[in-house]
């Protein structure tokens, strides 16, 4: 689906000396949950990407472009894009097209599951450390 295929991208791009900058959650999973309250938004509200990161966390469009200009593998041009949007473009107008993405998500790409895996398969284990594991009960 759409959100699997930008976190495929991410980890395509996201070499930061092989091991990547950033690790992925559900936003469904105990933790994402968790991480969701203590940022102020509801457990259940899986409505927007969400970065955090120890000092805070960035939402809908601000995540994105956060996450833009953090890739190193992703061409300079468009990190530099990245950075000057987050700049110049008011956040409204920033989070009105993540909306408008975000809800015509299969137009953009979202698949059933009949329509096959979307996720990556990890078959030698070399992605595992990127996935944040959900603590157990």
């Amino acid at each position: 689906n759409f959100c699997n295929a930008g976190v495929n991208r991410c980890l395509d791009w996201d070499a930061a000396a092989h091991d990547g900058v950033f690790r992925y959650a559900s936003l469904q999973s105990r933790t994402g949950q968790a991480l969701l309250l203590q940022h102020g938004k509801r457990a259940n509200d899986i409505s927007s990407i969400v970065v955090v990161t120890p000092t805070r966390a960035w939402f809908e469009s601000d995540a994105v472009l956060f996450i833009a200009t953090q890739l190193e593998g992703l061409p300079r041009v468009l990190r530099a894009t990245a950075n000057l949007a987050q700049r110049i473009v008011p956040r409204w107008t920033r989070d009105g097209l993540y909306q408008v993405v975000a809800n015509n998500r299969y137009i953009f790409g979202e698949q059933d599951q009949a329509d096959g895996p979307s996720c990556r398969l990890d078959l030698d284990g070399n992605l595992q450390a990127r996935f944040v594991d959900d603590p157990e009960l």
